[in-house]
């Protein structure tokens, strides 16, 4: 309903300026006709009909121009109040008046649509300009692509809207232009609205197809970038997982050989305290094989998780439980102080970070004394979990106890965390894992 009223006050406008307000200038005029001429009321006439065609459409100032030849022939040219003309010197005048204002109307139409023409490339100049630094300040595709929509539908108009590539356009609707964004030869989705919009904006829109297909290149590469920094960091822990296999095994197969050699030689004879003794060697390598072996395997898991992270909050009491759960047999005869506060919670990968927390607490465990304290701290910007122990100064690092995997899966679960270990062996040994809580820093 409004659009009608709108509609029919803009043609009821351009009336009274093609008809009442000439007929109103020449009623005006009337008492004087004896006082001035022909040609400064055609003058007058004129310089109306420039006016409409400066405001006004060709078209309207056309009419207005026939319109203002009636009235001066009906009012100013004897007889009066006919359109018989006596002297045939008025239809010269006519004839130039005509002309002047049709010619009026033709370059004021073609100033006009250049004026509009260098209006709408300076309005798509600047949109361009808006787009690129908008663009530039946003980090996600996602947020990009949702500042692109938003400002094209404000500078054209009209409703610009991004579907997805598994969305299927219909191109059977005449009042929708689905225009692809390629990325090469893949299309990345469809930027859709209406068919004038498009044709107004032609260079903002195909700009801003331009700067998203870019967009997508720059996020596709560091994807891309990110991933092979990854296998590189993989293939080099893998690297190190072989070393240190080989080198962790050698001496617990070489001792359970040796044992089980002595056991098996017939012609060797072994006291029952000597077999007992023998057995309970291959007993301890073998626990120290279970140890190694465990090990692999939970770098093997974070290995397998470094694709398919999952982020969750979880509660950091459950996080030191189950490393404290899955470390039991080396934390028998050590106290372990939790300071954490009650009900805390983080954002971080749960498996992950109970498997990088375990060997912090296994390490604690073997090289330091009876007591080790857990903290954990939430800054504005970060989480850390601390483990924090006296070094035993007595004892010296024997690598049968250990499998030298557990910095390496450390490093990794906080690599995969945006977030580094961080340790300090004094007299009093602290390994801190710190990472942000930010998910977007996330791989």
């Amino acid at each position: 309903m409004k659009m009608i009223f709108s509609g029919f006050w803009h043609k009821f406008t351009m009336l009274a300026f093609v008809v009442f307000l000439p007929l109103l200038i020449v009623l005006l005029l009337l008492p004087t006709r004896s006082w001035i001429s022909t040609t400064d009321v055609a003058m007058l006439q004129l310089l109306w009909v420039t006016w409409v065609a400066h405001k006004c459409s060709k078209v309207w100032a056309i009419n207005t121009t026939f319109v203002s030849v009636f009235l001066f022939d009906w009012f100013y040219v004897e007889p009066y109040y006919t359109l018989h003309v006596n002297n045939l010197e008025y239809l010269i005048s006519f004839a130039v008046m005509l002309v002047l204002g049709l010619f009026i109307s033709q370059l004021s139409g073609v100033l006009s649509n250049q004026l509009e023409r260098a209006k709408n490339i300076m309005s798509q100049m600047r949109g361009m300009f808006m787009l690129a630094r908008g663009l530039n300040k946003r980090q996600t595709l996602d947020a990009q692509i949702q500042y692109a929509t938003k400002l094209l539908s404000k500078r054209t108009a009209c409703n610009v809207t991004w579907l997805t590539p598994d969305v299927s356009p219909m191109p059977a609707n005449i009042n929708q232009l689905y225009l692809p964004v390629k990325f090469g030869t893949q299309t990345i989705g469809y930027l859709a609205l209406m068919p004038n919009a498009y044709e107004k904006n032609r260079t903002l829109v195909n700009t801003a197809k331009s700067l998203l297909a870019q967009v997508y290149q720059k996020d596709f590469l560091a994807r891309q970038t990110k991933i092979a920094q990854v296998k590189a960091e993989l293939a080099q822990n893998r690297a190190l997982m072989l070393r240190s296999i080989s080198h962790d095994l050698r001496t617990p197969l070489a001792t359970i050989m040796g044992s089980s050699s002595m056991l098996a030689d017939e012609e060797l004879k072994l006291s029952d305290a000597q077999i007992r003794e023998q057995a309970r060697h291959i007993f301890n390598q073998s626990n120290i094989l279970s140890s190694h072996f465990d090990k692999v395997m939970e770098l093997s898991r974070v290995q397998e998780l470094t694709e398919v992270v999952d982020y969750n909050r979880v509660l950091v009491a459950d996080i030191i439980s189950a490393a404290t759960a899955r470390r039991a047999f080396v934390l028998t005869d050590c106290k372990v102080d939790i300071d954490i506060p009650p009900q805390a919670v983080c954002m971080a990968d749960a498996t992950l970070l109970e498997i990088a927390l375990a060997n912090l607490l296994e390490n604690a465990a073997r090289y330091g004394l009876g007591k080790i304290q857990i903290k954990f701290l939430e800054t504005q910007k970060n989480y850390s979990l601390t483990v924090c122990n006296q070094l035993n100064p007595e004892l010296k690092a024997d690598r049968d106890k250990g499998t030298g995997l557990g910095i390496p899966i450390c490093n990794l679960v906080m690599q995969l965390h945006k977030g580094n270990l961080k340790t300090d062996i004094q007299q009093n040994t602290v390994a801190e894992l710190e990472w942000p809580k930010s998910k977007e820093t996330h791989v």
